[in-house]
């Protein structure tokens, strides 16, 4: 699994997303910000990385996708960043979230 998460430099400038993965067999789809879907969450190793470079080894035509879709909007692709996480065998029946602090003023 490759969950990829771009974001514009001037949003969520401070700190790093937290990955959350829940067990979504009994309950369905979970709501990450609802505290009694914390049972649901799974303890894993996975981790949100930063790339350097849009490529993905196991989506090799990914890096011109996205060269695509910026040229289409018109985005500037250096004023974005990347957040990825991958999973060898994601579990069946589970949702990976990437939650995102809002700056508080």
């Amino acid at each position: 699994m490759l969950l990829d998460v771009l974001v514009h430099r001037d949003l969520f400038p401070a700190g790093s997303p937290e990955l959350r993965i829940y067990d979504t067999a009994l309950e369905g789809v979970a709501d990450a910000n609802d505290p009694a879907r914390d049972a649901d969450r799974f303890d894993l190793d996975e981790r949100i990385t930063t790339p350097l470079s849009w490529r993905a080894a196991r989506a090799p035509r990914h890096a011109d996708v996205l060269a695509h879709v910026f040229g289409r909007l018109g985005w500037d692709e250096k004023a974005m960043r990347l957040y990825r996480c991958e999973i060898d065998y994601p579990i069946y029946g589970s949702q990976v979230a990437m939650l995102f602090e809002p700056e508080r003023r």
